[in-house]
């Protein structure tokens, strides 16, 4: 690799770095809310399906 190629790969990264839109604040709320949503839902399914398998697997052991 050259200094040239490593020269113009710096001059393409500060071209698309003036690319850059960084989202609303809006858009970064709701974004945080819909992860905060989606992880609550998620522990609350795997608690169960843990619940259930214990369940499962007490009452199969004591047979």
């Amino acid at each position: 690799m050259s200094f040239s190629s490593v020269k113009n790969f710096m001059r393409s990264i500060l071209e698309e770095r003036k690319n850059l839109r960084w989202p609303k604040k809006d858009d970064v709320i709701k974004s945080v809310y819909l992860v905060i949503v989606f992880s609550a839902f998620c522990s609350v399914l795997l608690f169960l399906v843990d619940a259930v398998f214990s369940t499962i697997i007490r009452w199969v052991c004591n047979l």
